[in-house]
């Protein structure tokens, strides 16, 4: 069943946000809005749980929450995620990202980060290259290429970047036009963003306890005549701890006639180098 432009724009700012916050990388909705295989689902629906209260959240920067071990070669992660959404099943899916060596790419060379998607039976179903730098202290984001199928390959103009320490209740905002090429077809679209660092936030997940940085990523993406479509995503990133860096979790408020939806990560083994 083809998937709404809705859809497709929740799933792209889950990845942006995880692209620029960690090494992960992941699209946060486990194919469900893909058309990819199931997840393995629950008995019986979960709610999801909205964002707190910014009130929580401590004062202190966010360079801690970028963990420069994510760059080196051979680096890997893998974690499972789990989603609910009020109304649907709750599934868990499986990911696994490995740090690869640097590419050329948009004038570039950038650190490729391996992605890889798994099915209900963790067998492999697609996979992604995340092109991404730390460039005087910026995490600089230049694009990605998508396999599992037709290949394609986006590119962003203006390279957009961020800075690695942000303070509290400070907002960088970027735009730039993604240009998307596979075979026989190419497609742009214009995306405006803003990142709010919120502060630090403790979080208690079934990996533990951690101090965290909370963002918050605003992203409005236009494409030709249609509507503009804006998604917010809050993540939650470790600032301590075996998984400083990673993403811990995940909130996306209803959007376009979707339901919210909560992803946590519940199992992930981290082997930096």
């Amino acid at each position: 069943m083809p998937i709404s432009r809705t859809a497709r724009v929740r799933r792209l700012s889950l990845l942006t946000a995880a692209v620029w916050l960690t090494a992960c990388g992941d699209s946060g909705t486990g194919g469900r809005d893909a058309g990819t295989p199931p997840v393995a689902a629950t008995t019986s629906p979960a709610a999801a749980s909205p964002a707190p209260s910014p009130a929580a959240v401590a004062a202190a920067d966010s360079s801690a929450c970028t963990n420069e071990a994510d760059f080196n070669a051979g680096t890997q992660l893998t974690y499972d995620l789990q989603q609910t959404s009020p109304g649907r099943p709750t599934g868990t899916t499986h990911h696994g990202v490995t740090t690869g060596k640097r590419q050329s790419f948009g004038g570039a060379t950038p650190v490729a980060f391996e992605q890889t998607f798994y099915d209900a039976g963790k067998k492999p179903f697609a996979t992604a290259t995340i092109l991404r730098d730390l460039v005087d202290g910026k995490m600089v984001r230049y694009g990605e290429t998508h396999g599992g199928g037709t290949r394609a390959t986006s590119t962003h103009t203006p390279v957009p970047a961020i800075p690695v320490s942000m303070q509290p209740g400070q907002t960088v905002t970027l735009a730039y036009r993604v240009e998307t090429v596979s075979p026989g077809a190419k497609v742009a679209m214009d995306v405006t963003e803003a990142l709010t660092y919120q502060g630090r936030e403790k979080l208690s997940t079934a990996l533990g306890t951690f101090d965290t940085c909370r963002f918050v990523l605003a992203s409005t993406t236009t494409m030709g005549k249609s509507p503009d479509i804006t998604v917010d995503v809050t993540s939650w990133i470790a600032a301590e701890g075996p998984f400083r860096g990673q993403r811990l979790k995940a909130f996306v408020p209803a959007t376009g006639g979707r339901p919210e939806s909560t992803d946590v990560v519940t199992q992930m083994s981290y082997a930096p180098k």
